[in-house]
């Protein structure tokens, strides 16, 4: 009888899981959309080869270039926070986040292979449903922190136009479109041409993530990147009237 009654319990157990775990439907969809996309590059946290999914074993499976000529590929490995932030970064914005809680709310398990970019060598990260529900649960908190933080630098730097950030770059607008926040600038081209001025564009990214110390420029930056939102600066030749646009990802600025 009790054999019996232990085994009813387990069935019904099963049954419950069964009923509580959400259809992957959603989650397949939104997998094969970015599948398309690939590869994405997710700046300084790598690039995303493919992203796939193994319906039988509920497995969400990303494969992942990094730079490993700073960072062993072991430590990469047991680093959770990276793997959650590949998954954040993976879809932009919103989408981000409904994807994270796809995967938890299915009660599928991400594995992540990291590739070398410098060698053959390659790893494996497994992160679980609960790790990541715990990430998105955090950092929903984050999230709606930063979206205060980023109006509150916006409205600050409005405030202040037209202003000369570094020699020759001057911001004249600053406004938010879709997932990015785009900086208007004039460079003075009695100093520096727009071609060459395109030609150090790396250059010009080191400066607005941490050369120029205005304290709203850097307020800014920190809030984009734990809210998906990325940053384009456009340049505009004083003399010429060229433009060109300087792209930040989101990885770049988290």
């Amino acid at each position: 009888m009790k054999k019996i009654i232990s085994l009813l319990t387990v069935a019904l157990m099963a049954v419950c899981f069964a009923g509580c775990t959400k259809d992957t439907a959603t989650l397949r969809g939104l997998i094969e959309q970015e599948n398309s996309k690939c590869p994405m590059n997710l700046g300084s946290a790598g690039e995303v080869l493919s992203i796939g999914y193994d319906d039988e074993n509920r497995l969400v499976q990303i494969t992942v270039h990094v730079n490993d000529d700073t960072r062993d590929l072991e430590s990469i490995r047991e680093d959770t926070q990276l793997a959650c932030r590949i998954c954040a970064l993976t879809l932009p914005g919103k989408k981000a986040r409904e994807f994270m809680r796809e995967i938890v709310d299915t009660g599928s398990d991400v594995e992540i292979t990291y590739r070398s970019r410098n060698s053959d060598k390659s790893v494996v990260a497994v992160l679980s449903h609960s790790d990541l529900g715990d990430y998105v649960d955090n950092q929903q908190d984050t999230v709606d922190d930063s979206l205060d933080e980023v109006d509150s630098a916006v409205k600050a730097m409005q405030g202040s136009i037209p202003y000369e950030i570094d020699e020759g770059i001057t911001i004249t607008s600053l406004t938010k479109k879709g997932n990015n926040v785009i900086i208007n600038c004039t460079l003075d081209e009695d100093i520096c041409e727009i071609q060459n001025f395109r030609m150090i564009s790396d250059d010009v990214k080191n400066g607005f993530r941490g050369n120029y110390k205005d304290p709203d420029m850097q307020k800014l930056i920190r809030a984009l990147g734990p809210t998906g939102r990325g940053l384009v600066i456009n340049f505009t030749g004083s003399a010429s009237g060229q433009t060109i646009d300087i792209f930040f990802t989101p990885a770049e600025l988290f």
